[in-house]
């Protein structure tokens, strides 16, 4: 196998997939963020599971597409109320969890970032 700086542009080609710019287009999200894709699809697939916790004790849980982004929702209007909102920094120190999830989310849809760390490392 060669290096990838050693690759001649014939051979880069010849391992890159060509996408057609109609194909591009179909899945871009232009003007668009992750708070309008979870309500667009809460809106239309509101009863479909969107996220399924098993953890190793207790037991399992689903929130379904309308489920989390209302809980998504519920989290950013506090966070919103506390001063949260574009461009500012949030970390969630949090474990693998649901509620990491749903923070992460919350930040987002107020424009925020998420900085995000494991209680585990």
């Amino acid at each position: 196998m060669s290096d990838s700086t050693n690759t001649t542009p014939a051979e880069a080609a010849s391992t890159t997939h060509a996408v057609d710019a109609a194909t591009v287009a179909r899945y871009q999200f232009h003007g668009r963020d992750v708070a309008w894709l979870l309500d667009d699809r809460a809106a239309n697939r509101g009863d479909h599971p969107f996220l399924v916790w098993e953890p190793k004790d207790g037991a399992s849980r689903t929130w379904t597409y309308g489920e989390f982004a209302e809980a998504t929702r519920k989290v950013a209007a506090g966070l919103s109320g506390r001063g949260v909102g574009v461009g500012d920094a949030v970390l969630i120190h949090a474990g693998n969890c649901p509620e990491a999830v749903i923070a992460w989310y919350a930040v987002a849809r107020l424009g925020g970032i998420s900085v995000t760390t494991n209680t585990r490392s």
